[in-house]
């Protein structure tokens, strides 16, 4: 099962990079400087959307820009239907836009 915490609702005196009990490692992440808690390896374009702006209604008049970075160096973006390999401190901007 796929998991995500946001950093208040977590362990408060857990490391960063733990395993929960089926042996999942969980990764730290930041999507617009919020802190999650993922037990997953990756997240795809839906779920970053719905961590990012829990419940707005989907419609086909939004499209969302995601971006990412890592390691100061490493990043891209993301487009509808695509999804991306987490690492520990990824950061994600997520930003709505509106069909022209």
């Amino acid at each position: 099962m796929n998991s995500v915490t946001p950093a208040h609702e977590g362990h408060g005196n857990s490391a960063n990079a733990h395993e929960d009990h089926q042996g999942h490692k969980e990764i730290t992440i930041f999507i617009n400087t919020r802190e999650f808690k993922v037990h997953q390896k990756t997240l795809t374009y839906q779920e970053l959307v719905n961590l990012a702006y829990p419940g707005d209604v989907p419609s086909p008049d939004k499209i969302y820009e995601i971006t990412y970075s890592f390691d100061d160096a490493l990043g891209g973006k993301i487009g509808v239907g695509g999804d991306v390999k987490l690492k520990e401190g990824m950061v994600f901007n997520v930003g709505l836009t509106n069909r022209s």
